[in-house]
């Protein structure tokens, strides 16, 4: 033993025996480091949804950027969307751009500060008052009501502010490396300030209507084209009870200071309207004091809404109790649904299949309901809802059947087909008459007759407008302006338009005349001009360099490939 422990002291003390022992570790750690991270970046690459520049996208990165262009869309259109599966596609594509551009952007150095996030939520118009300043009242009502039903948070939505600010700051950086050619500004400056006199006629519907018959054979015809159009999707039947609002109405308390709370919290709503003019038109310029309707006058309605609150607050913990029940306690043992509706004094019903995206028949219910019932499964612990609020009542569900999509016959979805038919036979006879208007006027123009008395035969009256410029805007009371301006701009004096379609038809247009702009002032203008163009071909540019991105970056959507999609 005495032996052993000297030989090792012997050992230990030897720095050529310690630098070995001391290589072979390091290596060891080497090998196992780097076999790790082989292992990890293996790992990765089988989880991802997506390679871009031979690097994996993992799924909630992809989350993230599908959820920011939803959102994107609802703040578009201030109000929420339906994703059909075209929407679905197009909202997969812009995600993936979305990416493209940010990590691109990292790469340059591309960042938003706290200050410009702000700055940009309280620019928003969703956030303006009436007066057009900043409404917390209105962001925090939408952070607290619309953010969680698109599935984000506070933070989620700063962070969608921040990538919107940095993918601006980007096409902004596109733009400024666009040249504007003299040529391009000067074509700009005279389309935008040629004064322009036309003839036009309008051609709408009620012209063809009478004369457009549609039966049987012709509703059949539409929908042999393409039955899959009138799909019937998935539908859902759950069976319920419902804890109307109104039971608790008579036992909900208002205090007066929740009154006064109320009152002031939702001040901006009580205002009364400006008496000044001036102030009516351009609020910025107003020094006028907002006055506001008084407590007295507004106090039953407050009440109202408050009592509502309450009662709902009352309506919602019955609910609460009534899952519960089914789900047991230490002492109580679970319920079933009839046992439990039964012990509740509730009525337990069905529903009729209902679709996700569509109303619920028979129910004064939002679209939370369709979400909830649709994650619904037959499988014990999925099958019974938590509490769902609608218009009227509080609502807990069941899981009762599903109903498979599927393409239905003519029979079944006839009701909806012949006014489609009708509506596509209507459209077809009515571009057809535009196009032999639109001939039949371009004969005359070419022939040096009378446009008017051409289109008259056919009996069709064009409406001569006044001078208008492009420049000149809607303020110069031409019908369908904006049309308009856009078939006349690329034709000179003598011309007819090609059709141009507006909401209430077909417009088809004479160029009676076109004055040239005054060239004098062109030079003055070439600067707003230039930016002009800048901006109006920016969009497409940032599009394209988008895309270039992903080709560059060789992407590869794996969720694509995976479902035999691409």
């Amino acid at each position: 033993m005495t032996m052993m422990i000297s030989k090792f002291h012997r050992l230990i003390q030897n720095k050529i025996t310690w630098w070995i022992v001391l290589i072979i570790i390091i290596f060891s750690f080497v090998i196992w480091g780097s076999q790790s991270r082989s292992s990890n970046a293996r790992a990765r690459q089988q989880t991802a949804v997506a390679m871009l520049e031979n690097k994996p996208i993992e799924h909630d990165e992809f989350a993230e950027a599908y959820g920011c262009t939803h959102l994107g869309l609802v703040l578009q259109y201030n109000r929420e969307i339906n994703v059909t599966p075209q929407i679905d596609e197009v909202m997969h594509k812009q995600a993936w751009q979305r990416i493209a551009v940010l990590h691109e952007a990292q790469k340059l150095g591309i960042s938003a500060s706290e200050d410009e996030i702000a700055q940009m939520e309280q620019q928003l118009p969703l956030f303006r008052s009436k007066e057009g300043q900043f409404s917390m009242q209105a962001y925090e009502q939408f952070v607290s009501q619309v953010l969680p039903r698109l599935g984000f948070t506070k933070h989620g939505f700063d962070e969608f502010i921040r990538q919107e600010i940095i993918m601006e700051k980007s096409a902004m950086m596109l733009s400024r490396l666009m040249l504007v050619a003299p040529y391009d500004a000067r074509r700009t400056y005279q389309a935008l300030n040629d004064r322009i006199v036309a003839q036009v006629a309008l051609l709408t519907p009620d012209l063809v209507e009478k004369t457009v018959k549609v039966g049987r054979d012709e509703a059949k015809a539409l929908f042999d084209k393409d039955p899959a159009a009138y799909k019937i999707p998935e539908l859902a039947v759950v069976r319920y009870v419902a804890i109307p609002i109104s039971n608790f109405l008579a036992k909900a308390e208002v205090k007066d200071d929740e009154i006064q709370k109320y009152y002031n919290d939702h001040l901006d709503e009580f205002a009364l309207p400006s008496t000044n003019k001036a102030a009516s038109t351009n609020a910025d310029f107003s020094t006028e004091t907002t006055k506001y309707k008084q407590l007295d006058e507004v106090k039953p309605m407050i009440v109202k809404d408050l009592k509502e609150e309450a009662a709902s607050a009352m309506a919602k913990s019955n609910a609460a109790a009534f899952v519960e029940a089914m789900q047991g306690s230490v002492s109580d043992k679970p319920m079933t649904l009839e046992d439990a509706a039964k012990k509740f004094g509730l009525t337990l019903a069905t529903t009729k299949p209902f679709s996700e995206i569509d109303e619920v028949p028979g129910l004064n219910v939002g679209s939370s309901f369709n979400h909830v019932a649709f994650g619904l499964s037959h499988e014990e612990g999925s099958n019974i809802s938590e509490p769902v609020g609608g218009h009227d009542a509080w609502y807990v569900m069941a899981y009762k059947d599903r109903l498979a999509e599927r393409v239905p016959t003519f029979e079944e979805v006839i009701e909806k087909v012949i006014p489609d038919a009708k509506k596509q036979a209507v459209e077809d006879a009515l571009t057809a008459l535009a196009k032999k208007t639109r001939d039949t006027m371009d004969i005359a123009a070419k022939d040096g007759k009378s446009v008017a008395d051409a289109a008259d035969k056919l009996g069709i009256k064009l409406k001569t407008t006044e001078e208008f410029t492009a420049s000149g805007g809607e303020d110069q009371k031409v019908d369908n302006f904006d049309v308009l301006i856009r078939g006349v701009l690329t034709h000179n004096a003598g011309e007819v338009t090609d059709l141009l379609p507006t909401r209430e038809g077909i417009l088809v247009a004479y160029v009676k005349s076109r004055t040239p702009a005054d060239a004098s002032a062109f030079q003055q203008l070439r600067p707003q001009i230039a930016n002009s163009i800048r901006r109006s071909q920016g969009r497409q540019l940032f599009d394209g360099w988008q895309q270039y991105l992903l080709k560059r970056g060789k992407f590869e959507d794996l969720m694509k490939k995976a479902t035999g999609e691409g």
